[in-house]
C-alpha cells in the first residue's frame, strides 16, 4: 500500500478534523505544529468547517458564559459547556460579566468591555483573543454611538471596520489584522445622522458587502441603511424595504447563503413580523409571520434556518417555525446581536485574532533582512529582503521605509510576536546648532515588511536610560540599560506591551546595583537574566545569573571580549546550505 503524502494527510485528512481534535495535534511535534498553523491549512479548514456538527451557540450572561451544540435534527440546543473567557471581562466589584458581543465572523468574535470599552477579537475554541489598539487617545468603543463590522479582503486580510461618533462628528477607522493597525477611509453623511437621535447596528457581511441599519428611535422614526463595499472601500445608502415607522419597529439583518435577509418587526401590543429578501438592489417581502404578543415578541433572542424553515428562537427554545418553501443551504444562520441575553450563533474554526502563527509559521521561511544606509543623511534607506523559499531578494519600496535619519543598533534587536524590534536613534539640532539624539524603538513586521516607528512613552523615558537594549524574555519585549548613579550603577530591566505601533505599558521587571555596567544578554528557564559583567581586570567579561530572589551572582565560567556572548534558543531543525565552491564552513 502506497505511503499517503504530507499534502494529502494536511489538506485531504486534517482539515476535516473537529478544531479541538487539530490543537491537540499541534502539540505532537514542532513540524506538526508549523504545518498545522499555516496559513494555506488555517484558510482550507476554516472553509471545511461550515457544517451544521461545528456550529455551536455562545451565551453570555451575568455572571456565566457558556457554548451549546445545536441538534440539528431536533433544531434545540443541548446542554452547555462553561467556558472562561479570557481576558477582562468582569465588573468592578467582580460580580457581573460586562462583555458584549458586536459580530462574529469566521469562527472570531468581537466583543466589548462595557467599562473599560475595549474592544477585543477572540476565537472561543482556541481561547486566542487580541485586544484592539484604541485609534485615539481619549476613550474607544461606546454602544449607544458607535458600530463595527468584520470582513475579510482578497488578500485574506481580517478586517474591522469601527465607525465611530463623537460631537456631531463621524469618524470611520479599518483595523488590519496583519498590519495591526488602523487607518481612515472617508465617509460624508447629512449632519442629522450624526446625531444621538440616531443608533447605528453592528454590520451584516452578505456578498462582499457590510450592511448597517440605522435608527432614529425603537418607538417610531425613521429608519435606513448603509452599505460598505469592502473591495472598493466605498459607502452607499441603500434601499430600505416600505417598513411602517409608527410604534415599535425592530430590525435583524441575516446572511443566507450570500442572500441578505431582513426580519422587521413591528406593532403594538401585538406584533407583525415581516421577512424580506434584497435582490439586484429591490427588497421582496417574501413572509408575514402570525401575529404574536409584545411579551412573547420580547422574549425573541434571534431567528436562525435549517434550509427550507426558520424558527423563530427564545433563548435556547422555538417560539415558532415557519415553512418558507425556500431551500437555503442546510446550515443555521444567526442574527448577529441577541435580544435579552448578549449570544453568537458561530463556526468553530482554528482562525487566529493575530497575524502571527497563521500566514508565517515561525521559522517555516526563514528570511534574511539586509538594510544599508546612505552615504548622504538626505537618502533614503537601502532594504533587500531575501527568502528562503524563493531564494530571492526582493527590494523594499521607499514609502515602506522610515525617516532616512533614523539609525538602528545593530547590537541590540530580538524578534517577538513576528516583529523584530531594534533601539533606534535620531540625530537632531537644536536652535542654536547643538545636536542631540532622539531614541526610539523600531519594529519590522515580517509577514507585511513594513517599518514602523515606536515612541518611548515619556514616563518610561524619564526613567530609563538614554542608551538601552532591546531583547525578548519569551514572547515579551524587554529593554535594558545602566543609570549611573553617583558613584555607582542601576542597571534596570523593563518588560513592554507592545499593541500594534505603541507601547501601550510597561514594568520595571528587574533593578540591580552595580559598581560597574552590565549588560543583559538572556533569560534561564525560571526568568533570571544572564548577564554580561565586566571583571576588575579590565575588559575582560564574564557571563553571570543574576538570581532575582536571593539578589546574588552566579558565575558559570568562561570570558571574553565585550559584546561576545550571545545567547539563542535551542533548535531542533537544521539547515543545510550548499556552497558553489564545495567548501565546508
Amino acid at each position: 500500500m502506497a505511503e499517503l503524502s504530507t499534502e494529502m494527510i494536511l489538506f485531504g485528512i486534517l482539515t476535516r478534523v473537529p478544531p479541538k481534535a487539530v490543537g491537540r495535534f499541534k502539540s505532537v511535534c514542532k513540524t506538526w505544529n508549523a504545518l498545522l498553523s499555516g496559513n494555506a491549512f488555517v484558510r482550507e479548514h476554516c472553509s471545511r468547517s461550515a457544517i451544521p456538527s461545528n456550529q455551536k451557540v455562545l451565551v453570555i450572561e451575568h455572571q456565566t458564559s457558556s457554548i451549546h451544540p445545536i441538534n440539528f435534527e431536533t433544531h434545540d440546543y443541548e446542554p452547555g459547556t462553561s467556558i472562561t473567557i479570557p481576558f477582562d471581562h468582569r465588573s468592578y466589584d467582580n460580580r457581573f460579566i460586562v462583555v458584549s458581543i458586536l459580530s462574529h465572523l469566521n469562527g472570531l468574535l468581537c466583543v466589548c468591555n462595557k467599562i473599560t470599552s475595549d474592544l477585543f477579537l477572540w476565537n472561543p475554541v482556541t481561547t486566542a483573543f487580541k485586544r484592539l489598539p484604541p485609534p485615539y487617545s481619549n476613550d474607544f468603543y461606546k454602544d449607544n454611538l458607535d458600530a463595527v463590522g468584520l470582513y475579510t479582503d482578497t488578500h485574506d486580510d481580517f478586517k474591522v471596520l469601527y465607525i465611530r461618533r463623537r460631537d456631531a462628528t463621524l469618524a470611520v477607522n479599518v483595523y488590519s489584522r496583519s498590519d495591526e493597525s488602523w487607518r481612515n477611509i472617508p465617509l460624508a453623511l447629512p449632519s442629522e445622522y450624526l446625531t444621538t437621535r440616531f443608533h447605528w447596528y453592528s454590520g451584516t457581511l452578505c456578498g462582499g458587502t457590510l450592511y448597517f441599519t440605522v435608527s432614529e428611535s425603537v418607538v417610531g422614526g425613521s429608519n435606513f441603511m448603509i452599505s460598505f463595499d469592502v473591495n472598493s472601500e466605498q459607502f452607499h445608502m441603500t434601499n430600505f424595504p416600505a417598513i411602517p415607522n409608527h410604534g415599535i419597529v425592530y430590525i435583524h439583518l441575516v446572511n443566507a447563503q450570500d442572500e441578505l435577509v431582513m426580519f422587521a418587526a413591528t406593532g403594538h401590543r401585538e406584533m407583525k413580523i415581516d421577512m424580506w429578501i434584497l435582490r439586484e438592489g429591490t427588497w421582496l417581502r417574501m413572509y408575514s409571520f402570525p401575529l404574536i404578543s409584545l411579551d412573547l415578541w420580547c422574549s425573541i433572542t434571534h431567528y436562525v434556518t435549517n434550509g427550507n424553515k426558520w424558527f423563530v428562537m427564545a433563548k435556547f427554545q422555538k417560539i415558532f417555525e415557519i415553512d418558507t418553501g425556500l431551500m437555503w443551504f442546510d446550515r443555521f444562520y444567526p442574527v448577529t446581536k441577541f435580544q435579552c441575553s448578549d449570544g453568537a450563533l458561530f463556526t468553530e474554526t482554528l482562525v487566529s485574532p493575530t497575524s502571527v502563527g497563521l500566514i508565517r509559521p515561525d521559522n517555516l521561511d526563514p528570511t534574511i533582512l539586509k538594510i544599508a544606509y546612505p552615504f548622504k543623511p538626505e537618502n533614503p534607506w537601502c532594504v533587500l529582503i531575501f527568502s528562503f523559499n524563493s531564494k530571492q531578494w526582493k527590494h523594499l519600496e521607499n514609502e515602506f521605509l522610515p525617516r532616512q535619519s533614523i539609525r538602528l543598533k545593530k547590537s541590540s534587536q530580538a524578534v517577538v510576536d513576528g516583529h523584530i524590534f531594534w533601539c533606534a536613534y535620531e540625530s537632531l539640532f537644536t536652535n542654536d546648532g547643538s545636536e542631540y539624539k532622539s531614541y526610539m524603538m523600531v519594529s519590522f513586521n515580517l509577514v507585511t515588511h513594513r517599518f514602523h516607528v515606536l515612541d518611548i512613552p515619556a514616563k518610561l523615558l524619564f526613567q530609563h536610560p538614554v542608551q538601552f537594549y532591546v531583547s525578548n524574555l519569551r514572547d515579551n519585549v524587554v529593554v535594558s540599560g545602566n543609570l549611573n548613579v553617583e558613584d555607582h550603577f542601576v542597571f534596570h530591566v523593563w518588560i513592554l506591551e507592545v499593541v500594534g505601533r505603541c507601547i501601550e505599558s510597561f514594568k520595571c521587571l528587574i533593578s540591580i546595583p552595580t559598581p560597574c555596567p552590565l549588560k543583559l544578554i538572556g533569560f534561564d528557564n525560571t526568568n533570571n537574566p544572564i548577564l554580561e559583567v565586566q571583571m576588575p581586570e579590565g575588559y575582560v567579561m564574564n557571563p553571570v545569573v543574576y538570581n532575582v530572589s536571593s539578589g546574588t551572582f552566579l558565575y558559570f565560567g568562561g570570558e571574553g571580549n565585550c559584546a561576545s556572548f550571545f545567547i539563542n534558543p535551542n533548535c531542533e531543525s537544521l539547515i543545510l546550505q550548499t556552497h558553489e565552491d564545495k567548501t565546508v564552513y
